[in-house]
Parts: structure tokens; sequence; C-alpha cells
């Protein structure tokens, strides 16, 4: 894990991208803070109209994440993803291409000429919304068994297998895909991407979202 870690000062220099790191992860890209009380802030606002699918948002948050990505390609500090894979949302129980996310999931796909591994995750069932759910505990709880893997979709051993989500809470869901894939594969790396992160109001965070809404346009 953290095979990325020294490479930080890259990453930042050459990006927009912030660089956060957990123990499911070898690293976790995102661009800025969703603040769950933050209605009328320019990003709160802006993800939920990329999570509403509104056409003229998503094209600007995935041309800006595409545009990272490429620079992290061309520089050689990540090189080559060999597989994408997009976390599903409460509502679904397969891979859907009609969202936001599988929009940005095709671009990617193009960027790194990598497939998607649309059927490697399924659902038992709908699930609630993890952000309405307070305790991790009872987050966990409500998706235990419920995601399942098919390991025969496609081989991810030795693979740099990338994880796409829009915005990370608490991790319970993207971290239980990756338990998933661990458990079953023996991946080279695993990324995980999302366009923001949850966070308390702190004043780098603020200036860091005002110079996110500036490059969104």
């Amino acid at each position: 894990m953290y095979y990325l870690y020294d490479k930080l000062t890259e990453i930042k220099k050459t990006t927009s991208f912030l660089v956060s790191y957990d123990t499911e992860y070898d690293v976790h890209l995102f661009l800025g803070y969703y603040f769950k009380q933050g209605d009328g802030e320019k990003i709160h606002d802006s993800l939920r109209q990329f999570k509403n699918n509104v056409p003229s948002v998503r094209t600007k948050w995935i041309n800006l994440v595409v545009s990272q990505l490429d620079k992290l390609k061309t520089s050689k500090i990540i090189p080559n993803i060999d597989v994408i894979l997009r976390s599903l949302s409460s509502s679904e129980t397969s891979y859907t291409e009609n969202t936001p996310l599988s929009a940005l999931a095709n671009k990617i796909s193009a960027l790194y000429e990598a497939p998607i591994a649309k059927n490697l995750i399924t659902k038992t069932r709908r699930t609630k919304k993890l952000s309405f759910i307070s305790k991790k505990a009872d987050r966990f709880t409500e998706i235990d068994g419920v995601f399942q893997i098919v390991p025969d979709v496609i081989d991810l051993n030795n693979k740099v297998l990338l994880v796409i989500d829009d915005i990370k809470t608490s991790g319970t869901t993207t971290d239980y895909i990756a338990q998933l894939i661990n458990a079953n594969f023996s991946p080279k790396r695993l990324i995980l991407l999302s366009l923001a992160q949850t966070n308390a109001y702190e004043q780098y965070q603020i200036e860091t979202n005002g110079r996110l809404a500036t490059a969104l346009g």
C-alpha cells in the first residue's frame, strides 16, 4: 500500500487533486470538499447538480477530472490504469448507463483505453442512503452481504484498478468494495477517485473549494 506516498508532492504540483490515504486503497484522489450543511456554497450545490445529472454541470466535472488524470498519465505518475470500476448508488442493484458516474467512467476508459468492469459488482437489493445513517457501524450493517462480486467477469490479478465514486463520506461503501476485491483477487494497485470528500468547515477547505469553483467555471 501507499505506493504513491513518495509521489505526493508531484501529484500536488502537477494536478489539482488532493490526496488522502486509508487502509483499503493505495491512494484516494479527490478535488474538493462536500459540506453537508453547505446549501448555497458553490461546490456543495454543484455536486448536488452532478448527482442529479444536470448535463452542463456533469460535463464540467467530468472534463476537470479527466484533464487532471491526463496530467498524471502524461507525467507518468499514474501512467496506466488497467480496469475501471464505479460504485453503485443506493437505488441501483447493478450497473446502469444513464448516470453521471457512468459518463465519467466512460471518459476515463477512453483516456486510459481501459475496460469498465460493469458487471463485477452487484447488489441483492436497493439500500438506504448511507448519508442518512449517522453511525458507521450501522452503515456497514446496511450493506453487509448486499454487495456481491462476480469474479468470473474480469481478472483483476496484478492489475491497477481505479474505483470511482462521487462523494466519499465515511468510505463504508468503497471500503467494502475494496475488501470484496482483495478477497477474490490480488490486484497490483487499488486507487480510489472521488469528486469530493465530506468534511466539516475549515478555512483551508473553504479556500480549496473557492479555487475549485473557479476551475469549474
